[in-house]
């Protein structure tokens, strides 16, 4: 998960240099307006935040089939104890 992590903040380093130049210097080759060099700027972290989204996800999903075992032993547990429980009230019931 670390690496998506990494991916993503790489991703948004670049998105905010790659409109630097024109925000800040004022070139009119690369960007029209502030107004543009905005717009794209908000494009690109939005990109980014997608970017961030989508590796979070996968690294979630990951985790979860790698701790699939881990659950299913949980679960197991936690069913076997529950029908301890139902066996324990249908004796005392009828005794």
């Amino acid at each position: 998960m670390h690496e998506a992590r990494d991916v993503a903040l790489r991703l948004a380093d670049t998105s905010v240099t790659a409109c630097s130049p024109c925000c800040h210097t004022g070139m009119a080759g690369l960007c029209a307006t502030p107004r543009a060099c905005a717009g794209r700027q908000s494009e690109l972290e939005k990109g980014v935040q997608r970017e961030r989204a989508l590796a979070e996800a996968e690294g979630r999903a990951r985790e979860s089939r790698e701790n699939e075992d881990v659950n299913r032993r949980a679960l197991a547990q936690r069913l076997e104890e529950e029908r301890k429980k139902v066996v324990e009230a249908i004796d005392t019931t009828f005794r």
